[in-house]
């Protein structure tokens, strides 16, 4: 939901600012649900209309932190909830799929590996 950079290592201070902010998120967990699939450059990804709500009040509320911290060069004005499944050069659109639905309860801050499709949990936050 937030980049943070692409860097070689792990940014110890990114680390900080995020996890600061993870901590002041307050918001009810609610339901997520992506009906369509659609292309963001050559990423295949799930996305929906309303079922996405609870990202964007999520995500703003990320943002107005970002912005009180001082970091308002990272809040992505585009931001379009998304779950990505594969990376391809051919273009798929959009299509209606059967709703998927689930639960977030949780902000999860992970580490990306660059380019190596690997993950690091670093921090849960309960949704509350």
């Amino acid at each position: 939901m937030q980049w943070f950079g692409d860097f070689v290592g792990l940014l110890p201070q990114a680390v900080v600012v995020a996890k600061m902010i993870g901590e002041r998120i307050r918001m009810p967990p609610f339901v997520a649900e992506f009906d369509r699939t659609s292309n963001i450059g050559r990423a295949l990804v799930l996305t929906g209309d309303d079922g996405v709500t609870g990202f964007h009040l999520l995500q703003q509320r990320i943002a107005a932190e970002l912005r009180a911290l001082g970091f308002e060069k990272l809040v992505d004005p585009d931001y379009r909830p998304h779950m990505t499944l594969l990376y391809d050069e051919r273009h798929v659109g959009d299509k209606l799929v059967n709703p998927i639905r689930w639960w977030i309860r949780e902000l999860v801050l992970v580490h990306s590996l660059l380019g190596r499709t690997h993950y690091n949990l670093l921090a849960r936050f309960p949704l509350l």
